[in-house]
């Protein structure tokens, strides 16, 4: 675990396409603002996708698809497959009309930032802030939590799911209540 700490699997070398990954998604946000018909845009992202999917497959011939790296082919591909998503969320929720499944995302998307700095202070506080004496030590809440709840029912890896499952709702419902209060937290 050590020598995992030491090192960064991505270097320096990760970062043009790092920023180019941010480039694309910055022109998908472009391409979304012109004065097209949504039709024509979510056809335009559809393309873009199938050929970002394309070129991401042949250039991984050349040059492996390698996330770590964050390599050419890994933009390519990532960067189609977000156009493919992007084409087909907007198709389901603006064209078919399709919204009621949207509202955790529109919750969380209009206080992201008490969500994100929210979470991570408890993740904190429970992870080790608070100790609970327990199975004769002294323990994180966190881990009383997940070995009193969630461990003695599920198997581990699905014990460990529903526990990030639980603390992503709680999040959900705090900032439910923020959102039908009209509290919205803003830099």
């Amino acid at each position: 675990w050590a020598a995992a700490k030491t090192w960064d699997p991505e270097g320096a070398l990760s970062t043009l396409p790092a920023v180019a990954t941010a480039l694309l998604g910055v022109q998908a946000g472009r391409w979304l603002a012109r004065p097209v018909p949504l039709p024509a845009r979510i056809r335009g992202l559809i393309v873009a996708g199938v050929v970002g999917v394309l070129l991401g497959e042949v250039w991984d011939l050349a040059f492996p698809i390698n996330k770590n790296l964050w390599t050419s082919s890994f933009v390519a591909l990532t960067a189609g497959m977000a156009c493919l998503c992007l084409g087909a969320l907007l198709w389901v929720v603006e064209v078919r009309g399709w919204r009621r499944w949207t509202r955790p995302a529109l919750v969380f998307g209009v206080n992201p930032i008490l969500a994100y700095v929210g979470s991570e202070l408890m993740a904190i506080i429970i992870g080790g802030v608070i100790t609970l004496p327990w199975d004769h030590r002294i323990a994180p809440l966190q881990d009383v939590i997940y070995e009193a709840v969630f461990y003695p029912l599920l198997p581990e890896k699905a014990a460990s799911l529903a526990f990030a499952l639980l603390f992503v709702a709680l999040w959900w419902a705090i900032l439910e209540v923020l959102y039908r209060r009209r509290i919205f937290l803003k830099v």
